[in-house]
């Protein structure tokens, strides 16, 4: 249980530089798709919608709940 509560929390830190590297790698996608026609706004908007989506936060949460449950027994 301990290596479970070690591993949630190395994922709940590694988080936000996940979804980082993920608006940096959308971003250089669509300037390679769309080249100098990039609106730097909207690229913001879909990586917002895309790491909302994908975000772990909830179940990083909820594990950390289980975690605690268990070892209080």
């Amino acid at each position: 249980m301990t290596h479970l509560a070690s591993a949630t929390h190395e994922v709940d830190h590694l988080r936000g530089r996940v979804l980082k590297a993920y608006q940096d790698k959308l971003h250089g996608r669509m300037q390679e798709l769309l080249g100098s026609h990039v609106d730097h706004d909207r690229i913001l908007q879909e990586a917002a919608m895309l790491a909302e989506r994908s975000d772990i936060q909830e179940e990083i949460v909820r594990m950390k709940n289980h975690i605690q449950h268990f070892f209080r027994f």
